[in-house]
């Protein structure tokens, strides 16, 4: 017969088990992201040649803490993108727009330990077009000027529109397959009533394919310079003529 003594030790190391076993653990779901933005604008537009962080906002990004920093890529080896911050709610994500990004719509992509999520897109617009040089600068009044070059950055691939004002009806025309990023060829012809000192090139970039893309942001398409422009009277001075 057992006393009370002894039937408390047999049971001081016994195992208890409940009626039925604990929940299976819901695993979270693959992210969900539903809008990406620039962090500093709130617009979903960023530019070439520009760098900050994009806003990507949704459900489950870190699934639910488990992926602190997920993993982040992109469309465009010209934008790398980094993870900075991060919610289930929110990820905060470090880009660079380099010089040779394509314009246009682009796609981004977190992965967790629930896989990857859909696309989030923004869209990279062009940047506004810098004029460096013009080559010849000086023109005279009644001139016909071909191989004229205009150099710079973001003129875009679709040959640009270049307009010549304070010079009278003078015109410059692109000369066919010249066109490129950085420069464009043409032929300029001074009217034979423009009086100088000085006349302005403006340049106003097409775009990469799709027209010059500006986000509603109102960024320009164009870009100035000055050239000298000598009237007939000097230009006949200069060759000798009274």
């Amino acid at each position: 017969m057992l006393t009370s003594d002894s039937a408390f030790c047999s049971c001081v190391n016994a195992t208890f088990y409940q009626s039925s076993p604990p929940p299976a653990t819901i695993p979270p779901p693959a992210p969900m992201i539903n809008a990406v933005t620039d962090n500093t604008t709130g617009a979903n537009i960023i530019y070439v040649n520009t760098s900050g962080y994009l806003a990507v906002y949704g459900y489950t990004l870190t699934a639910w803490g488990q992926t602190p920093a997920p993993t982040v890529t992109g469309d465009d080896s010209a934008i790398p993108l980094s993870f900075y911050w991060g919610s289930d709610n929110q990820v905060n994500v470090r880009y660079t727009v380099g010089t040779g990004a394509r314009a246009g719509q682009h796609s981004i992509w977190l992965t967790t330990v629930a896989g990857r999520s859909n696309a989030g897109t923004y869209t990279v617009g062009d940047a506004t077009p810098v004029i460096t040089s013009i080559s010849p600068s000086t023109f005279a009044a009644g001139g016909i000027y071909a191989g004229v070059t205009i150099s710079g950055s973001h003129f875009g691939t679709v040959c640009p529109t270049v307009s010549v004002s304070g010079a009278g009806s003078s015109t410059f025309t692109p000369t066919p397959g010249s066109c490129l990023d950085t420069s464009v060829q043409g032929t300029l012809t001074v009217d034979w009533a423009a009086t100088g000192p000085s006349a302005t090139i403006t340049l106003a970039s097409n775009g990469y394919g799709n027209g010059f893309q500006t986000g509603g942001q109102g960024r320009s398409n164009q870009a100035q310079k000055n050239i000298t422009v000598l009237p007939i009277q000097m230009k006949l001075q200069q060759q000798g003529h009274p």
